[in-house]
């Protein structure tokens, strides 16, 4: 049940673990997506910025050229001071719509540089939001890593406590082994005592048989000596019955003498040694029996001795193994509880953190959408408000370029018209040389000063329109 709660408990954090990398990863996502958002405007803001910088160089070396042109003094007589007064009112109504344009973009730029200014702190505060979450979910993991390696701890004294009561309950069943084999051993003794003792009955009784024959032999042997005897004194009356003979019987009688001393020396060791024939017999049975009890009593006490002493160093062992069985049981259900109040606290905890985690990272997701939602319509608002720019500055050039092939156009034919009027002037000039010499009859101080203004006032008039010309020429050499 343990190893169970173990595993859940590793598993839950294993995907808790999964669920906060994906909210890190998603987190990631939406700030380089805001990042390369930002980058991208603000790419735009400079390009923008490039384009308005160069139009201001041309507009400024266009205004450069058109200035002094425009503070020249107009000549009101004649189609090209009007030409030349109309001209000057279309560059003034021209330079009004780019000083206007040029306020329009120069607010417009501002409004992007705002905006590109409140993306980037935008994206600065949402850096420190995520170093923040990230610190965050530095901490969760090292406190999910604690208690994970609290968790392991626990298990493996778990594990130590599981195989040391393997072990001390092994140990009990070899004591219960070697006891119950003790008492085996001493049932064993106990019937080889059994049977000593039938054989020394067994024994008892061959002695008792055996004192019957011996006593049945002493009476043959009583009997035997009984009838030599008898015999003994038939044939001593045989020899009375005879005449002695004096010297043969006398040496006769002392060789029976001789004889029956020996036989009666004879008898008596043999009736001594049957006397003692019995109580040697029982004397060395009883010795024998008293060896043997003797042994046995001390093998079987020693055995007995030994088995009480193995008895009790088991029954010691066997209190002790108990005890430590039930302290091992104690402490292994400590450790469960332990354990099991562990895993509740880890579980409460853990699920407070990831409700937390949850939480905030909704109410983070929620507000970068909606900062990515405004950063996309913003982004939106300036890719239009960039195209239009790009669409009127382009429809400004073309409106730039017919421009300028009307005014090239009319600058042509006003070129052809004065040099026109040039040739009519210098016809002139020639018709009034040619009355001036027919009427050299007047006066010619009058005459002198009459040349003399009609040649200045050709003169001005030939330099200005030389002048108009080549600074159209060149204004629209600077256009270009």
């Amino acid at each position: 049940h343990s190893h169970t709660i173990l595993t859940h408990n590793t598993h839950t954090h294993n995907i808790h673990t999964h669920t906060i990398y994906t909210l890190t990863h998603a987190i990631h996502t939406d700030t380089r997506y805001t990042h390369s958002h930002t980058h991208t405007q603000y790419t735009l803001a400079r390009t923008h910025n490039t384009h308005t910088q160069d139009t201001h160089k041309i507009r400024t070396h266009i205004d450069d050229d058109d200035v002094p042109v425009q503070c020249d003094p107009l000549q009101k007589d004649g189609a090209a001071g009007r030409l030349l007064s109309l001209w000057r009112e279309k560059v003034f109504i021209l330079l009004v719509q780019l000083q206007s344009r040029d306020l329009q973009l120069h607010t417009e730029k501002s409004q992007l540089h705002d905006t590109v200014c409140d993306l980037q702190l935008d994206v600065q505060k949402l850096q420190s939001q995520l170093s923040v979450v990230q610190h965050n979910l530095r901490d969760r993991t090292a406190q999910l890593e604690l208690q994970n390696l609290h968790t392991q701890e626990l298990q493996e004294q778990l594990s130590c406590a599981v195989e040391e009561n393997t072990k001390l309950k092994e140990q009990k069943e070899n004591r219960e082994r070697s006891f119950s084999a003790i008492t085996d051993t001493a049932h064993r003794v106990s019937e080889s005592v059994g049977q000593c003792a039938g054989q020394m009955d067994a024994a008892q009784c061959r002695m008792d048989s055996l004192a019957q024959r011996l006593s049945f032999a002493t009476k043959r042997l009583d009997t035997v000596h009984g009838l030599l005897l008898r015999r003994e004194a038939l044939r001593k009356a045989h020899q009375a019955s005879r005449p002695p003979d004096p010297a043969a019987s006398d040496s006769r009688i002392e060789r029976l003498q001789s004889e029956v001393a020996l036989l009666s020396s004879e008898r008596d060791a043999l009736t001594q040694e049957l006397k003692r024939t019995p109580q040697l017999i029982q004397n060395a049975l009883s010795d024998l029996q008293q060896q043997m009890i003797k042994s046995d009593l001390v093998r079987l006490r020693t055995a007995l001795s030994r088995s009480r002493a193995e008895l009790d160093e088991c029954e010691l062992r066997r209190l002790e193994a108990q005890r430590q069985c039930e302290e091992r049981e104690e402490t292994i259900a400590e450790l469960r509880t332990e354990a099991h109040r562990v895993f509740v606290c880890v579980c409460v905890v853990m699920q407070e953190k990831v409700s937390e985690m949850e939480r905030v990272c909704d109410k983070q997701l929620r507000e970068m959408e909606t900062l990515l939602n405004t950063a996309r319509r913003e982004h939106t608002k300036a890719v239009v408000a960039l195209r239009q720019v790009e669409r009127t500055a382009a429809r400004e050039r073309e409106q730039d370029r017919e421009a300028e092939r009307t005014r090239s156009e009319l600058t042509h034919t006003h070129i052809t018209q004065l040099h026109t009027q040039l040739k009519d002037k210098d016809r002139e000039w020639n018709v009034l040389l040619v009355t001036v010499r027919e009427h050299v009859s007047f006066t010619k101080h009058h005459s002198h000063h009459r040349s003399h203004v009609h040649h200045v006032s050709f003169t001005q008039h030939r330099s200005h329109v030389h002048h108009v010309s080549f600074t159209q020429h060149c204004s629209h050499v600077h256009h270009v």
